[in-house]
Order: C-alpha cells, then structure tokens, then sequence
C-alpha cells in the first residue's frame, strides 16, 4: 500500500498474547486501534513526520547447534527478548503519540497548561523507565537500541515541553520538534525492519496502521 494512502488511526494499548492461535492472529490481536481526527484550525504546524507503529514479530530464535541441550536453553530466552522488545517499542509508540496529544493541549489551552504540564513530566518520568527497561528485559533483542533511543528523545522531547510551560520560551517548541521527530523516525525505522519479516495479511495490517500524526498549534 503506498504511504500517501495511508490511514489515520491510533494505537494506545497492547493487549496480552493470545495462547493457541497463528502469528498473524496474534498480530491482529495484540493491538487495539483507534481513529484520530486531524486538527481544526489552520494555525497549527506539523511536529513530525509520518509514524509507522512497531508492530510484534517473532526476531527469530537461537540457531540449532551440536548440543541439543544449549538449544533449548537458548531458544526460549531468544524468543522471550524478542516478544518483549515488540510491547516495548509498542509502548514507546503509545509515550510519543500522548507527549504530542499533550504538548498540542498546553499550547493551545492555556486553562489546562498546568495539567497538562504536570502530566508532560510524568511522562518524560514513563520514558526514562521504558529505557530501564530495554536494557534489563531485552538488552540483546535485535531492535533494542533503536527503541531505547526512541524513548529517549520521547522524553527529551516531554522535558522541553514542560521548560516551555514554565518559561513561554518559544524556541523550545522548535527543539521538542526535533527530538520527538527523531524517536518518530527511528520508530519508522524499526517498523520497517520488522515489516520485511511479516506474511502478507499481517503487513496489511501495518499499513492500515501507518498514518499522519496530529498537529502542535503554533505558540
């Protein structure tokens, strides 16, 4: 599917792994979509660029060798940091999409900027423990670094929000810009590599998931 024909949707949960059923059923279940309606005024200007969600696939597992006994050891801590990767970078995909929900809301309701800025702290705070986590549950899966950059500049890109609550500063939002299109484009990056591994009724359903974000309201 080309990317100018991609749809608008949101994913804000994942849900646990089904037991008993194929890949692409799991696939398809372990994502709850939601529609996201553009912006209505016309002040607002783009923060980034297309995303595309890192949708779970098995990485693969450890290879078959001599000792059949190693092979079972290895096989399932493989497969274990491959699908916990998947929910990770699947979270790190929730963290952005909300900083930009909620640094859209501080700027242009200043009746909630205290609300809102308090809620951007909280979550610069769920992206630092996204990085934690990387590094302690899947340190070796295949996609790790890119999500733990991700959720690095997600919340590089949160605290520049909250400076900008406290401090009007308006260059700040040109600088949250760029870190949260950074976590957007290394996030695209692993949805792509994980799209090469996926049969053709589940890459269906990552393109269905591809989509514009919304837009920040110019200060």
């Amino acid at each position: 599917m080309p990317r100018a024909h991609r749809h608008r949707t949101d994913v804000r949960h994942a849900v646990g792994r089904p037991q008993g059923t194929d890949r692409e059923s799991e696939l398809r279940s372990h994502l709850m979509i939601k529609r996201i309606s553009k912006h209505p005024t016309g002040r607002a200007v783009r923060l980034f660029t297309p995303l595309a969600v890192a949708l779970g696939v098995s990485l693969g597992v450890a290879g078959c060798g001599d000792d059949a006994a190693v092979t079972e050891q290895e096989q399932p801590s493989t497969e274990q940091a491959s699908e916990r990767i998947e929910e990770l970078a699947l979270e790190a995909r929730r963290l952005q999409e909300e900083t930009v929900e909620t640094g859209r809301r501080l700027v242009e309701q200043p009746a909630e900027r205290e609300e809102a800025r308090e809620r951007l702290e909280e979550l610069a705070g769920e992206a630092r423990e996204l990085g934690e986590q990387v590094r302690e549950d899947a340190p070796d899966a295949p996609e790790a670094r890119s999500v733990e950059r991700a959720s690095e500049r997600v919340e590089r890109g949160a605290e520049q929000l909250v400076t900008f609550a406290e401090s009007e500063r308006e260059n700040l939002i040109v600088t949250a810009r760029e870190s949260l299109n950074a976590a957007d484009q290394e996030l695209d990056r692993v949805a792509d590599r994980l799209d090469t591994r996926l049969g053709d009724d589940a890459r269906d359903e990552l393109e269905a998931l591809r989509r514009e974000v919304p837009e920040l309201p110019a200060p």
